[in-house]
C-alpha cells in the first residue's frame, strides 16, 4: 500500500459481529431526509501524529443501510 509505514503493505482478515444499522434506525425509528445520499462515520480515536487527520468516512446511504454492521 503506497504511503504505508511497512515495507510491502498490509493486510488484514477480521471477523465482525454486531448489530445492523438499519436495524438500529428501525428501533430508533430514525428516518433519515429523503434528499439524504451520504451518511458520514467518524472515528472515536485520535490522529496518529500531531497534525494529523482524524478518521472519517463517507458511504452512500443506500449501501450503508443495506449492510453496515455497528461492531
Amino acid at each position: 500500500v503506497k504511503g504505508a509505514p511497512w515495507l510491502h503493505g498490509a493486510m488484514g482478515n477480521v471477523r465482525f459481529r454486531g448489530v445492523l444499522l438499519r436495524d438500529v434506525f428501525k428501533k430508533l425509528d430514525v428516518r433519515p431526509h429523503s434528499s439524504a445520499q451520504y451518511i458520514t462515520a467518524e472515528g472515536f480515536d485520535s490522529p496518529a501524529l500531531p497534525d494529523g487527520a482524524d478518521f472519517e468516512h463517507s458511504l452512500p446511504l443506500r449501501d450503508a443501510l443495506a449492510r453496515t454492521v455497528l461492531a
